[in-house]
């Protein structure tokens, strides 16, 4: 995303679940969170899992989303300004 979404989504309005230790994690999101980097060294644990970071990445994928829907908008209006909105299919994967 870019900084014009970014700075649409208010940070006080982002809400930070509790994190547990990776210690009471099931197996499978322990994996999970080894795979996608989520395992700090032990010396970056307390800035890694700050309400501050995980806010601010929460606030970034807001941001994205809230990008996304909008060119979502903008491929649906071309689509019916074109008047082939009947015959259109939309697939969205992720």
């Amino acid at each position: 995303t870019n900084e014009y979404w970014y700075n649409q989504i208010d940070p006080a309005k982002v809400t930070v679940p509790e994190w547990i230790p990776l210690s009471q994690m099931h197996p499978c999101d322990f994996q999970s969170s080894m795979l996608k980097n989520c395992t700090p060294p032990d010396s970056q644990i307390a800035e890694f899992y700050s309400a501050d970071r995980r806010r601010n990445v929460r606030r970034i994928y807001a941001a994205m989303i809230a990008e996304f829907g909008e060119m979502v908008g903008a491929y649906m209006d071309a689509v019916k300004a074109a008047n082939v909105w009947n015959q259109t299919v939309f697939i969205v994967t992720s």
